[in-house]
């Protein structure tokens, strides 16, 4: 008996469109003829595209190594411009009068906008793609630093600098984290090393091409040269292609993939239900698609059918549940409506857009507790350092000298990480814990030190130290939360981190006038050791109650 597979589509007046049900073959046999019934199909929910579903496998390899890369570089260009600010604007900010408090207002808004951007992270990638956003970045990036070379005004040059080029500056990193732990989950440690190690390239080579073109071109072309450098943050985008294009095929059988996502297709556009019939929910009259290979297919009134790549299996569990995308029979519009959830509140639409729902896991806010304050030790410690070398006796060769062993050392050491922790039974969060601790051990022994010799020694170790921190920060919170949520999570944690240091920031300087910078760097060892003593607190006491702490990823 052949199945009677009819399907009529027809448009309402309001636009909606009126799908019929039509009868599958099941094992030679056809589900009993029931009256068919014409109901009114919703309006296509917009996909999350931060949801790649839960068998989604990383690729772990292949072109995921070119995203490394071009996220390496995405983040040198992206930040070449604010860590040269100072040598690159310095000329030009004298020639429009801009006072040293607006200057101070243009540095620390551009760092604020940067850090509270994060706080969308969420809703822009689930519309968005990490490609879309990192080019949206580089355009808004471009156009802010293009426009600082003919700002002739305080206002706007806060405008160009410090909101578009901030904002610009926040998408590409954001984008580039994340195309780098989506490609990557057993391979992660060694792509976020040579991702750093790329981006490490640039406070090395930077300051020299700045000073090279400050002497040949000029202020206001050298801006534009950075405003066309900047550009390349376009191209590296681009090669943030999307993750299912790359993931490798299941066994040996090429067409398996392929399989798997039209049987999605149809798993979703199509529902049995308790009455057998099969109801196309989403189905489309202009566009014909296809459920299967053309060679399995009947054409009929126009549009093509087939249902072979379903299972049996499929077929029979769909057959025993019942469609929740459709309409009992007899069912009128007001029963429907009287059965859907009830509208949620205003402060709960802000929870769920923004996914604050996160700090419901106590595990990330102490996470995120702990990265906030090794966040504000760092940044003052980097800021600080010639002045705190200055004040011991240093001369500024010397301070030079030292700095740049230990930017040396630090990318030498980026690109040594995965090998060396390769046969390392330890955890990302360890690894992390113990470059954290590195840091201190060598700010305590600098706070003590008037030898040039001891203090370059020093440098020398931090460089060591700051690559496993640099490297392992990066892979603390995506061991933690889903793909789906990483974006939501490291942007509410860059949200705390800047307001943090806009809010305790004076607390430093307090502490340099009344007393000294060996004192400054104790109250920063003390931060950072208060970080580590929270985690390993709640370290002891999963394990304590059995329960494994900081994710399941930690180890990878």
């Amino acid at each position: 008996m052949e199945p009677n597979n009819k399907l009529c589509d027809s448009k309402t007046s309001n636009g909606s469109i009126n799908t019929t049900k039509y009868h599958i073959q099941k094992d030679g046999d056809t589900y009993q003829n029931l009256p068919t019934q014409t109901i009114t199909s919703r309006k296509k929910k917009r996909r999350d595209k931060s949801d790649l579903g839960e068998n989604f496998v990383a690729p772990d390899g292949g072109w995921g190594w070119i995203v490394a890369l071009a996220s390496g570089l995405n983040s040198l260009v992206a930040y070449a411009a604010a860590q040269q600010f100072g040598i690159i604007f310095q000329g030009y900010i004298a020639e429009l009068e801009i006072t040293s408090s607006q200057l101070t207002m243009i540095i620390n808004t551009q760092i604020a906008i940067s850090e509270l951007t994060g706080l969308v992270n969420g809703p822009v990638f689930r519309r968005f793609s990490f490609r879309q956003v990192g080019l949206m970045g580089s355009v808004l990036q471009f156009a802010g630093l293009f426009a600082c070379a003919f700002s002739k005004s305080f206002q706007f040059f806060m405008l160009s600098y410090s909101w578009c080029y901030g904002i610009g500056r926040s998408f590409i990193t954001a984008a580039s984290a994340l195309a780098v732990n989506t490609y990557f989950k057993k391979k992660r440690r060694a792509a976020t090393s040579y991702q750093f190690g790329v981006a490490g390239l640039g406070p090395i080579v930077m300051p020299l091409l700045a000073t090279y073109l400050l002497k040949t071109v000029g202020v206001r072309d050298t801006i534009l040269c950075f405003a066309a450098l900047s550009l390349n943050t376009f191209a590296g985008s681009l090669a943030f292609q999307p993750a299912q294009w790359h993931v490798k095929k299941h066994g040996n059988d090429p067409n398996a993939l392929g399989r798997l996502n039209v049987t999605e297709k149809v798993e979703n556009s199509s529902r049995i239900n308790d009455s057998g019939v099969l109801q196309n929910s989403e189905h489309n009259d202009q566009d014909g698609e296809r459920l299967g290979d053309t060679s399995s297919t009947e054409k009929e009134n126009g549009y093509n059918y087939s249902l072979r790549l379903i299972t049996k299996e499929q077929k029979y569990n769909n057959y025993q549940g019942t469609s929740t995308n459709t309409h009992n029979v007899g069912e009128s519009d007001g029963d429907s409506d009287s059965g859907e959830k009830p509208k949620k509140s205003y402060i709960t639409r802000i929870v769920i857009f923004f996914d604050l729902d996160l700090f419901r896991d106590l595990t990330y806010v102490n996470l995120v507790f702990g990265l906030t304050l090794v966040n504000f030790v760092e940044i003052n410690f980097v800021v600080l350092t010639p002045f705190i070398l200055s004040d011991f006796g240093f001369s500024l060769n010397q301070v030079a000298l030292a700095m740049s062993l230990m930017g040396f050392t630090d990318l030498v050491m980026r690109f040594l990480v995965p090998p060396i922790t390769s046969k390392m039974k330890m955890g990302n969060m360890a690894l992390f814990a113990a470059g954290l601790l590195g840091m201190a051990i060598g700010r305590l022994f600098l706070a003590y030190t008037t030898n040039v010799y001891i203090m370059i020694a020093i440098f020398l170790w931090l460089g060591v130290s700051k690559a496993f921190r640099t490297v392992f920060w990066a892979l603390i919170l995506p061991g933690h939360v889903s793909l789906k949520r990483l974006p939501a999570a490291v942007g509410i944690q860059r949200v705390l981190a800047g307001t943090f240091s806009l809010a305790c920031g004076p607390v430093i300087g307090i502490i340099r006038d009344k007393t000294s910078y060996a004192d400054v760097l104790h109250f920063l060892n003390g931060l950072i050791l208060l970080a580590l003593f929270m985690w390993l607190l709640e370290y002891l006491i999963r394990k304590r109650r059995g329960e494994q702490a900081f994710g399941k990823e930690d180890c990878v």
